[in-house]
């Protein structure tokens, strides 16, 4: 699937009621209710009345702002009163900067057109004024470069400032269409967004996440239009369907009045929708889909008459934060839930006051991006409003809450969203088992483990059984299989399900630190509330241990709900061997029976894993809370029939579709013979991934038919279960080596050989010991090879790696067996593929500081935000995309996990201490912008050497240059506390600065040649008096101790350490903590850190 971030192009309409009008802003809910003032008084200019200023152009009326502006003088006009008060209150609000082609469409169906008004000063959005029928609107957008959920919020908060009387909320823009057999829908149509199948009008499509064979789950769509709104869509809809609704000819009529408009806004003339599976080529222009797209995939449809080109269609819209551009995604959901087009940006914000959204079709959802319909598109949705906005009644948007009273409550909404949606929470990617990225993923035969399956399941609904289930087992023996289809199962019952699916190599996902993040993530928006609370009062709550994580995440929020005890909420913990460290395994098995306290569940864990010693270990030491099955003790003649029925499918599916292939001469009906089939058997019990491994190897026709593929493994003999399957993986592997040629396959010759054992531990090797899989396009720039040669090699590799289609989609191992077998120390020398881990690591760190060395990936503010002191979740994503490439973030992120992987530590001088020396602040900046500075934190770098006899000290970069002083710095000092620095220079000033963000936050006129703070940093002395200061909070700073200064040296623990040049001698110099200030006689003041490192390694904090 291809999701990318794209621009949005919404129209924003609001009431026209500036605040200045309303003499008593506690009563400006009766300016709306009622024609009489009954307490608040309407007050105009002096000098102008209602408008009266009003000049004829084309047809439509231009008023001067007479009525927007307030004076002292009450006005005693009832008529005027009693027209103001009957406007209705019409509004809209997007998540994204407007357009402009979608800001003029909208502008040009005003029936009158009113001059700027001035708006609070805080308020930062851009309005356009004027009325439809007997609707005061504004339409507003947010300015160039506020985009995203949170600003969101504060547009909101601008609009209710300076317009008090909204209370109805109209999203118009354009969307990506979903058409199906059932709905009709062409490039220049109309979505409204009313609620059908049990949804709201529109679907948040990233929490209705779809699974295998299952429908949305019903929390994820948000509430539908009032239903007076919805009473006056309707009169609409019988209205448009009797008379019809010309909007063809409206639009036509409004270019020709706005001539400059009608080239870049009339209809255009192709309109083509092509087959699903039918892929715009990657890297070539979207506007040649005539030349670069096969014309025999583009879809025949009817064509339509000239009075029906443009169709309103009523039904559910997708809305999400990613813009989708894959049919095949695309059709899944629509399907599902039956869809009408997906729109672009969050709107859960929207979801707490009444709305419409209203979209004009300008793509189909797919590859095939449809640029030139995107301002006809937005006409046509434009004049949909219009016919809206006309034929809805005032009192049906009186009967409305005023925006304010919802404002006043979005603050805390809006924390809720950014601390639990940005990195208070951080989640495991593709944990989850119906996480999209896993629906391949297999689950059991419906004719297999039906025993187990039905044991399980008694096991999960007695109330009064063990609420632990620990089903253990051998590699390959299919536990993760069960895990997905005892949790596919559970869900189908809409029982509340939490899973967490553990799996080394993919991310987050070998980290138990990200368990409970994850699991209570799956169990929103029911624990938002008492989430928030916790993430409120320990605001670094995902940085605590497991322990606190437990209580204060999962537990304490499951006692405060409201649920029954007898209300069951299941868990699934699947390969919990597979995470990174040892202790957290036997720290979350300890929790798990501290989750019989709840008082408003009934709990139950399904945990699948190994037998390794730490959790056999865990589960002992929680006897009597726990009920276990190995699969190695289910009786060998049930697994004889698993393994047999799965077998059987496979090999009936591979016989036929291999028969399609060679019509006439196929595989005969009654393939395998018994005997070779019983063979079969017999080699993969109990494996179950044997029988998976060497299905694929069969069905891939490169290396000979499936009867011969069958005859090679059925061929070869192994000792012991580990033994069979390594030599299986061998078998496959040496098939590398052979050609086909006219003669058949032929082994090629010795160099042949050696360049393939070369490029497979390079390709290969990578690719099994990556932190975190890559897709196939980012792998070849890692490996700096092309796509094309990357890709052909991959296409022999199917058995056991999982390769979309998709370019964008990750290459993953199949399963972790295949990297055991290659990385196997015990394998070495009777294995040609055998791969060096501790090489590939340390090539895999030396790629990625390359990547990081090229040009300005590293720098200093490298999102160019300007901004020291922002907070993270004030920047967007489509900033940090565009500032951040993938491959940056990947290498940033993983580079220590690949050096640690090389175990060959940290030496002076060598790669990574030139990397640290040069570059540390600037990577510590990027993983805190992408939500990675967590795993710096506590981040042990290995051996690094100190250096000469400074005991271990090392200046770091200079940390940031205040400016301000126009002459010499002459005295500097920090505050006892670090939290506030003074600076007196010769140009007769003393500034105050915060070190945490440089800001200059006072300037006091006078020369000094005495600076200090007093012991509480409540006084700051000089020569002209004690000054009284105002303390602001900042970080705290952790003192390290023996850093102070002498005549010329900075020293630690009393031995010379940095020498000062003599601009930087005492007089000019401070320190604080680990940071020194340096006074230069340019007028700047100089910052750096002191960072503490040891022969043992060195922490970054």
């Amino acid at each position: 699937m291809r999701i990318t971030g794209a621009t949005a192009f919404p129209i924003l309409l609001l009431e026209m009621v500036p605040s200045s009008l309303i003499n008593t802003p506690t009563n400006t809910a009766s300016l709306i209710s009622s024609p009489a003032l009954s307490d608040g008084k309407f007050v105009c200019n002096q000098n102008q009345s209602w408008p009266t200023k009003a000049c004829n152009n084309q047809g439509k009326k231009y008023h001067t702002p007479a009525f927007y502006q307030s004076s002292s003088q009450p006005c005693g006009d009832r008529e005027l009163r009693s027209k103001f008060c009957q406007a209705a209150a019409s509004s809209a609000l997007e998540l994204a900067p407007i357009n402009s082609f979608s800001f003029s469409a909208s502008a040009t169906f005003f029936d009158e057109e009113h001059d700027n008004v001035d708006t609070v000063d805080s308020d930062k959005n851009i309005y356009l004024f004027g009325s439809i029928g007997t609707h005061n609107i504004v339409m507003a957008s947010l300015p160039k470069g506020r985009i995203g959920t949170n600003p969101a919020a504060s547009a909101i908060g601008d609009m209710a400032r300076s317009f008090p009387n909204l209370r109805f909320v109209v999203m118009v823009g354009i969307a990506g269409g979903a058409p199906t057999a059932h709905n009709n829908i062409r490039l220049g149509d109309v979505i409204v967004g009313v609620p059908g199948n049990r949804q709201g009008g529109v679907r948040h499509c990233d929490f209705g996440v779809s699974k295998q064979n299952a429908d949305f789950k019903e929390y994820g769509h948000l509430n539908g239009p009032p239903t007076k709104i919805l009473g006056a869509i309707a009169r609409l809809q019988t209205k448009h369907t009797r008379r019809g609704h010309d909007f063809e000819k409206r639009i036509a009529a409004n270019l020709n009045e706005n001539f400059r408009m009608k080239s870049k806004y009339s209809r255009p003339k192709a309109d083509v929708l092509y087959e699903p599976d039918c892929e715009h080529p990657t890297g070539k222009n979207i506007s040649l889909c005539s030349i670069t797209c096969p014309p025999q995939s583009i879809l025949e449809r009817t064509e339509r008459n000239e009075d029906d080109l443009i169709q309103v269609h009523y039904g559910v819209i997708a809305s999400g934060n990613r813009k989708i551009e894959d049919a095949l995604y695309r059709n899944k959901y629509a399907e599902e839930a039956n869809i009408q087009c997906f729109k672009i940006k969050a709107t859960g914000i929207l979801n707490r006051f009444p709305y419409l959204i209203i979209r004009g079709i300008c793509d189909y959802a797919d590859t095939h991006i449809n640029k030139n319909w995107q301002r006809f598109a937005a006409m046509a949705a434009a004049t949909y409003t219009y016919d809206f906005l006309s034929s809805i009644p005032p009192k049906a948007i009186k009967a409305e809450k005023q925006l304010v009273e919802v404002i006043n409550k979005l603050p805390k909404i809006e924390k809720i969203n950014r601390d639990i949606a940005f990195t208070k929470l951080p989640t495991a990617k593709g944990a989850t088992f119906d996480d999209h990225a896993n629906e391949h993923d297999p689950a059991c035969h419906p004719d297999t483990r039906v025993d187990l399956l039905d044991d399980i399941n008694k096991r999960i609904q007695n109330p009064d059984g063990k609420h632990i289930f620990w089903l253990r087992g051998m590699a390959g023996t299919g536990k993760s299989t069960i895990s997905r289809t005892v949790a596919k199962k559970v869900s189908e019952t809409k029982m509340p399900i939490a899973s967490f699916f553990f799996k080394k190599g993919e991310g987050d996902r070998g980290k138990a630190a990200r368990f409970f993040t994850t699991i209570v993530d799956q169990l929103l928006p029911d624990l938002a509330s008492h989430i928030h609370s916790a993430v409120e009062s320990n605001p670094n709550i995902a940085d605590k241990t497991m322990k606190k994580q437990f209580e204060k995440l999962f537990l304490k929020p499951l006692n405060k709900c409201n649920g029954a005890n007898s209300q069951p909420l299941f868990v699934v913990v699947d390969a919990l061997n597979e995470r990174n460290r040892k202790k957290n395994v036997t720290t979350l098995i300890r929790l798990f029976p501290k989750a019989e306290k709840t008082k408003s569940y009934h709990l139950r864990f399904f945990v699948t894993s190994r037998p390794k010693m730490p959790i056999r270990l865990g589960f002992k030491n929680i006897a009597d809370k726990y009920k276990n099955l190995a699969l190695h003790e289910i009786p060998k003649s049930d697994i004889i029939k698993d393994i047999f029925t799965f077998l059987r499918f496979k090999l009936d599916r591979i016989r036929l579709n291999f028969n399609k292939t060679v019509p006439g001469s196929g595989l005969p009906p009654d393939w395998p013979p018994l005997a070779s089939f019983k063979d079969f058997v017999d080699m993969a019990v109990p494996l179950f991934i044997f029988a998976s491994t060497a299905c694929r190897f069969i069905a891939n026709s490169e290396f000979g038919n499936p009867w011969e593929q069958l005859n090679k493994i059925i061929e070869y003999k192994g000792k012991g279960q580990r033994s069979r399957l390594y030599a299986t993986y061998l078998l496959i592997l040496n098939q590398l080596f052979l050609k086909r040629t006219n003669l058949g396959l032929v082994k090629r010759t010795k160099k042949k050989q050696a360049e393939i054992i070369e490029w497979f531990r390079d390709i290969v090797g990578t690719i099994v010991l990556f932190a975190n899989p890559l897709p196939s396009a980012l792998l070849a720039y890692v490996l700096d090879r092309t796509k094309l040669d990357v890709n052909s090699k991959l296409r022999r590799l199917h058995f056991i790696f999982n390769i979309s289609d998709n370019p964008l989609a990750p290459v993953k191992l199949l399963h972790l067996f295949f990297r055991d077998f290659l990385v196997d120390n015990e394998n070495r020398d009777g294995n040609l593929f055998w791969i060096d881990a501790q090489k590939t690591h340390k090539q895999l760190a030396g790629r990625c500081f390359k990547l990081l060395s090229i040009g300005d990936n590293l720098k200093k503010d490298v999102c160019n935000l300007r901004r020291p002191g922002i907070s993270r979740s004030e920047i967007s994503e489509q900033i940090i995309n565009t500032a951040l490439p993938p491959d940056v973030k990947y290498a940033c992120r993983y580079w220590v996990y690949y050096w640690n992987g090389s175990k060959l530590g940290i030496r002076n001088d060598d790669i990574v201490h030139r990397f640290l020396s040069k570059h540390l602040l600037y990577w510590l900046e990027i993983l805190g912008i992408i939500g990675r500075i967590r795993e710096s934190i506590n981040m042990r770098v290995s051996g690094l050497a100190a250096t000469g006899a400074t005991g271990g000290l090392k200046v770091d970069t200079c940390l940031q240059t205040l400016e301000g002083h126009s002459k010499s710095v002459n005295l500097i000092t920090f505050s006892a506390d670090g939290h506030e620095l003074a600076s007196a220079s010769h140009d007769g000033t003393v500034k105050l600065w915060d070190p945490a963000t440089g800001a200059c936050t006072a300037t006091l006129k006078g020369y000094t040649k005495t600076l200090s703070f007093n012991a509480t940093a409540l006084y700051l002395q000089t020569d002209f008096g004690a000054i009284l200061l105002t303390k602001h909070p900042g970080p705290t700073c952790h003192k390290v101790k023996g850093i102070g200064c002498s005549d010329s040296w900075i020293t630690s623990n009393g031995q010379n350490f940095l020498y000062l040049p003599p601009k930087y001698r005492p007089s000019h110099l401070t320190t604080a903590g680990s940071v020194v200030a340096l006074g230069s006689g340019s007028g700047r003041i100089i910052f750096c850190r002191i960072c503490r490192m040891t022969l043992n390694g060195f922490f970054l904090k």
